[in-house]
């Protein structure tokens, strides 16, 4: 008679842990819901795709969308500043960057060139002296991988070493002076 107390107890624990088991499946979790990590978990890019970290047990998330065995959910949290960037470009390793004024004429070309040969600030020459939608940042185009850029200009820069300024190059837009970063 004990045995199947004993017994009975195990089967309703088991019967149990499968229900639970079994309704944690079909939870959803609406939008915007906060839900936390309950153990140590990878971070994925997409369902089963690549891996792009860990996220610690009871971390804090925001759903942003419920799939049967997938949640997309948004993280907060603070990171060191210098370890960012805004562009994916340029994370492969193999990435340049460079710095642009673009200017009208030849001779406004020519003018700028010599002040930056003569020891010239270039970013504050681009702010104030080029018509390049990138002027306001000091010319800074980003970073690039090879082939992103157009091609008798990628040429020109990626002959360049860093901190080094092209000669005028000319095009449908204007007069250009590159000045290569990395």
């Amino acid at each position: 008679m004990e045995r199947k107390i004993i017994l009975s107890i195990v089967l309703v624990f088991i019967f149990l842990s499968v229900c639970l088991a079994f309704a944690f499946a079909f939870i959803d979790f609406p939008e915007g819901k906060v839900i936390y990590v309950r153990k140590t978990e990878n971070l994925r890019m997409e369902p089963q795709g690549k891996k792009i970290g860990l996220l610690e047990k009871g971390v804090s998330m925001v759903v942003v969308e419920d799939s049967p065995k997938w949640v997309k959910v948004r993280i907060e949290g603070w990171i060191w500043k210098d370890s960012v960037t805004d562009s994916k470009i340029g994370l492969s390793g193999d990435g340049y960057r460079a710095l642009q004024i673009v200017v009208k004429t030849q001779a406004m070309a020519e003018s700028i060139l010599s002040e930056l040969q003569a020891g010239g600030d270039f970013e504050k020459i681009a702010k104030s002296k080029s018509i390049g939608p990138a002027a306001k940042k000091g010319g800074d185009l980003g970073y690039f991988n090879k082939g992103d850029f157009q091609a008798d200009f990628e040429a020109v820069i990626l002959n360049l070493k860093p901190s080094e300024i092209s000669t005028i190059i000319k095009s449908n837009v204007g007069y250009h002076i590159f000045k290569r970063v990395k």
